[in-house]
């Protein structure tokens, strides 16, 4: 299956919380069609770091890693990031980093970003989005 789909790092935390939909597209989805920016995957353990009762998230986490691959950074998306960082400091719109490298990889990739934060990644151009937490 060819890679289709980037998880950004909100939609990885509604499978670790248990949201039955989240969990059922992502056990659905074909076989290769789904990846996790590196960067989601270094917030979602620092999200079970500071969890008060570790047990859960960090049980959950390790079960979305078994499904789906990590995605790491290429010289594209890197490229990519820095564009995009400049055009959105000149308009004075940033965004956070991780956001921004989780951006740029999808971008870069050709790849859709799934995020319930649609109004957040929606300031870059040309980034595909898709929000599979709406109705």
């Amino acid at each position: 299956m060819i890679l289709r789909h980037l998880l950004d790092t909100n939609v990885a935390i509604e499978f670790v919380r248990g949201n039955p939909r989240i969990q059922h597209r992502i056990q659905t989805a074909p076989i290769g069609s789904l990846a996790l920016p590196f960067t989601a995957v270094a917030e979602l353990h620092y999200g079970v770091h500071r969890a008060p009762r570790p047990e859960r998230p960090r049980s959950a986490l390790a079960e979305l890693l078994q499904i789906i691959p990590i995605f790491h950074s290429t010289p594209e998306a890197l490229e990519t990031y820095g564009r995009i960082k400049a055009d959105l400091a000149v308009k004075g719109n940033l965004i956070e980093d991780n956001d921004l490298f989780i951006a740029a990889s999808a971008l870069a990739a050709g790849l859709t970003l799934v995020t319930s934060n649609l109004r957040h990644f929606r300031r870059i151009p040309g980034l595909r989005l898709e929000d599979w937490t709406a109705d």
